[in-house]
């Protein structure tokens, strides 16, 4: 059962290689004019991807070798011990820096929907911003801190160390998850207000779909940890097997679900906030759009009220704005107008011509000659 249990952790983890790989090559196309907001965004989707391509390899690699008779038979047992331990802990390190990206991504895309939706950011809202990327960084700190004492622990055989790296390690997922959950409420509020500009609502629920699953593998690493020695007591060297399985794969699909939410912000950002507000800006850095934007408005109202209106269906097709370019485009394909409109368009049509026309007033052809 034990090699059963370590075959499909192996595989569950190796599948998520290529994928993760294939996003982080697709984001290496988007955005690549230095002037787009959505290129800093890309950024931070590209680290996130390259740590987890990274940390998934490290943890197939460990896996496979673990199963190879022969990579074992290759190596003393010292050195087969060494090469496994340093792997499994460069795929942790990665996997952290993928969940301190992502949670960094987060905050950034819910501070871009409230500056779009009220402005600059109040006092307060600054203040939780920059705890927030404090944060980060202490969390970043924290893993490279724990990354080097246990690297001690392996190499130098320096025991005494092995409490304060578990104590680290539960610090750190704490952490992660205390951070998960304050974000969740701040981002729930931003979809529940009344008004609301267009452009931001999609990301806003993308975004609560994103913080709900970056909750789930902190809980479960936090309850892993307290039922197997992480928070007191001895750590115990037995597990049950179903429990290595879903204890890899909630630790790594999750951070990849939660990449493939932020990738879908990124493919649209066309008509998304990505293309709107860069992150780490405290006010609204494209003031240009939001003047085009009310022009539009403005425009398009005056059109479908005007007397020049010319459609069949008593409206005019709208005009968009395309955030990047700036441009007035038309849609390919408008929504059409109800029947009810549409003869009411014909009779005021009809009325109107029926109506005697002023005399217009005559040339004088002397004149002009």
């Amino acid at each position: 059962m034990v090699y059963v249990a370590a075959i499909t952790r192996t595989v569950a983890i190796g599948l998520l290689v290529l994928p993760s790989l294939l996003l982080w090559y697709l984001s290496l196309t988007i955005a690549k004019s230095h002037g787009d907001p959505a290129r800093q965004w890309i950024n931070f989707l590209r680290s996130a991807l390259a740590f987890m391509v990274l940390g998934t390899s490290f943890f197939t690699i460990v896996g496979t070798l673990r199963l190879s008779v022969t990579g074992l038979e290759m190596l003393p047992y010292e050195v087969w011990g060494i090469v496994h331990s340093v792997m499994a802990l460069l795929a942790t390190l990665f996997l952290h820096a993928t969940y301190i990206f992502v949670f960094s991504t987060s905050v950034e895309t819910a501070v871009a929907i409230n500056i779009i939706r009220n402005g600059p950011l109040a006092p307060p809202l600054r203040a939780v911003r920059n705890f927030a990327q404090a944060l980060c960084v202490i969390l970043a700190l924290l893993a490279i801190s724990t990354f080097a004492l246990y690297l001690r622990v392996i190499i130098g055989n320096d025991v005494t160390l092995g409490r304060t790296v578990t104590r680290l390690t539960a610090a750190i997922t704490v952490m992660l998850l205390v951070t998960a959950v304050l974000t969740l409420p701040f981002s729930v509020a931003l979809i529940t207000r009344a008004t609301y500009p267009q452009d931001a609502r999609q990301p806003a629920i993308l975004l609560v779909v994103c913080n709900v699953l970056n909750i789930i593998p902190h809980a479960f690493e936090v309850a892993y940890l307290a039922q197997y020695g992480g928070f007191g007591g001895p750590a115990l060297n037995y597990v049950e097997p179903w429990l290595s399985i879903l204890a890899p794969i909630v630790a790594w699909w999750s951070p990849f679900l939660l990449l493939l939410v932020l990738f879908s912000l990124a493919i649209k950002r066309t008509n998304g906030v990505w293309s709107i507000q860069p992150p780490m800006s405290p006010v609204f850095k494209y003031q240009q759009y939001a003047c085009d934007v009310a022009e539009q408005q403005h425009q398009q109202n005056w059109y479908n009220q005007s007397s020049h209106n010319t459609s069949p269906y008593g409206c005019n097709e709208p005009y968009e704005l395309q955030p990047n370019t700036m441009e007035w485009q038309r849609p390919i394909s408008p929504a059409r107008p109800s029947a009810f409109a549409a003869l009411k368009h014909y009779a005021s049509a009809t009325t109107t011509r029926l109506q005697p026309r002023s005399p217009s007033p005559k040339k004088d052809r002397r004149g002009s000659e």
